[in-house]
């Protein structure tokens, strides 16, 4: 069943933004998620849910992680806030790689 995990997970294995994942990207993904360590691990999930690419979370992504982890009916605006509220070490209204880095030690 397609998700919005499934949509970001795929969409970091689809370089080259074909729509579809060749052997080579496959394969590629594979080996890197087997061989990361935990700082990359870290930052491989970051940027499933960094959508934009700006190397910051915004609230619509930290919005979007949130159903695709606890679910659509469970992604009220309290809980975003409070997970943002976990993760924005700085108070910017934004998650960093450095404070998602952070908060998952």
């Amino acid at each position: 069943k397609r998700s919005v995990f499934s949509d970001m997970a795929f969409g970091l294995m689809d370089e080259d933004k074909s729509g579809e994942i060749d052997f080579r990207e496959f394969i590629l993904t594979l080996w890197n998620f087997c061989s990361y360590d935990f700082k990359e691990l870290c930052r491989f999930a970051f940027f499933l849910f960094d959508l934009d690419e700006s190397g910051k979370l915004e609230k619509e992504e930290v919005d979007d992680m949130v159903k695709s982890v606890y679910g659509e009916h469970f992604a009220d605006e309290e809980r975003v806030k409070r997970v943002l509220d976990c993760l924005d070490a700085n108070g910017d209204g934004e998650v960093s790689i450095s404070e998602w880095i952070m908060f998952n030690k």
